[in-house]
């Protein structure tokens, strides 16, 4: 009983650290942006134009993202790419750890668990008479 408490408590241990390391992250993302970002390739549709005879223009950079309950996609200006491009992956970083503290909050939520089984009476030896 003692050796499964410890190792509970080792484990509750290691995940706490990993989940202080994965909280700092959250807090030291900088500034993010909802959003995926992507390049694509397009056609115009104008007659004589390069892309009609399968010369597409691109890449453009492109963002999607929800706006309320709808899904909103546009261009990047090219002012606003590299700020986009990093606001977007500090998104991805941020919903990564966030999804991984989720996690580890339910296995340690487990681990609490199976301490109390471990620690619960028998609550036939208590109304023994």
């Amino acid at each position: 009983m003692n050796e499964d408490l410890s190792k509970i408590r080792q484990r509750i241990s290691q995940l706490s650290k990993r989940r202080q390391m994965l909280e700092n992250k959250i807090m030291n993302t900088g500034d993010i942006l909802k959003a995926s970002y992507y390049e694509r390739f397009i056609v115009c549709g104008k007659p004589n134009c390069k892309c009609m005879h399968g010369e597409k223009h691109g890449p453009i950079p492109w963002i999607t993202c929800k706006k309320e309950t709808k899904t909103v996609s546009t261009s990047v200006p090219s002012n606003n790419v590299a700020r986009t491009k990093e606001m977007t992956e500090n998104y991805k970083t941020f919903r990564n750890a966030q999804k991984e503290i989720k996690k580890i909050n339910n296995e340690i939520n487990e681990l609490i668990q199976e301490i109390l089984k471990i620690k619960e009476g028998d609550i036939d030896e208590i109304i023994k008479k």
